[in-house]
């Protein structure tokens, strides 16, 4: 058989798997082991924790196909990691039972129980009257792709905002805005709450009417921690796009209530068949990972559904984006 055979083979047992399973996610998280280090290695036990709350058996399945994955080094030194969570339970297999109590110190606080953590910010939303700052003066609109900021059609949005007569229109450094596909799609768990990291806005621009977040997936999650940062600073948020982003409902109501974000604009794909949605909680995220890692492989026959659906490479695909610029003109992005 052809290596260009044995790929397709591949590719269709991934899909197949992806439909009863946890999708592409061992990909990801295993890159996230290989690559990231210690903060690798805290985000994977961050998800795996959420994971088995949920559903054990998908998150053995998941563990068990990580570590199939790694390289001999990275499975040497996760063995030899101490103040890393204990991953490893027996030479081939993830343990799960001690994430909680043997998490490293660079995991981030995430899922429901983000809000405990939250309590213990210098400055929240809830208390903005003593904490303002004079935030840089910002203009324009930024546009924050899916994990990995990368994909040809993030500028292809850009252009179809440019087209609608949207001004200072720019796509969100991934350099400042990404950690790259794989940490980008474990650290969803953790991103949907209200972080600790302090936003790099220094990409973007000072010119035109109003200063807009707009974002997609993992972009969103990217956008709302932008534009509460900017505003908690004392700067002005116009409007903030979330679009198929599951953000958490207790944050995205700290958005709504912040007085320096004039308008929060939901854009679910649902009616696409898309089971990404903001408010849903991380017990519904869990269980939205298989049909995600379906529709991850639709490109198949070119539909991009469910929630991928404006990012295909397809004319119809250029066509909805175009689509999706016009629909956010009208709401009053200019």
């Amino acid at each position: 058989m052809t290596a260009a055979g044995d790929a397709s083979n591949q590719r269709t047992a991934d899909h197949l798997r992806t439909i009863h399973g946890v999708g592409d996610m061992p990909r990801w998280t295993a890159d996230a082991l290989e690559t990231a280090g210690d903060k690798g290695v805290a985000d994977v036990a961050d998800l795996l924790e959420k994971v088995h709350q949920n559903n054990p058996a998908q998150a053995r399945q998941l563990a068990d196909e990580t570590f199939e994955r790694l390289s001999p080094e990275t499975k040497k030194r996760l063995r030899g990691m101490e103040a890393a969570p204990q991953l490893i339970e027996t030479e081939t297999k993830f343990s799960t039972k001690h994430l909680t109590a043997k998490k490293a110190k660079t995991s981030k606080p995430s899922g429901d129980g983000g809000l405990a953590a939250e309590a213990g910010r210098k400055a929240t939303s809830d208390d903005q009257s003593s904490s303002l700052k004079t935030a840089a003066r910002l203009r324009g609109t930024t546009f924050f792709g899916g994990a990995g900021m990368d994909g040809a059609y993030i500028q292809d949005m850009v252009k179809a905002l440019e087209e609608s007569g949207v001004k200072g229109v720019r796509a969100a450094d991934p350099n400042k805005w990404s950690k790259g596909m794989a940490l980008d799609a474990v650290d969803v768990f953790g991103e949907r709450n209200r972080d600790d990291d302090e936003s790099d806005f220094s990409s973007m621009g000072k010119e035109g009417d109003q200063f807009n977040l707009v974002g997609y997936s993992y972009g969103g999650l990217q956008a709302a921690q932008g534009a509460i940062d900017h505003a908690d600073n004392g700067g002005k948020v116009d409007n903030l796009v979330l679009i198929g982003t599951p953000v958490s409902a207790e944050f995205l109501e700290k958005l709504k209530k912040h007085p320096n974000i004039s308008k929060v604009e939901i854009i679910d794909l649902g009616e696409h068949g898309d089971p990404i949605r903001a408010g849903m909680s991380t017990g519904e995220l869990v269980k939205g990972l298989p049909k995600l890692g379906t529709d991850f492989y639709a490109d198949y026959d070119g539909t991009n559904r469910g929630h991928f659906y404006y990012s295909g490479d397809s004319e119809e695909s250029r066509l909805r984006r175009r689509s999706l610029a016009k629909r956010l003109r009208e709401l009053g992005i200019k």
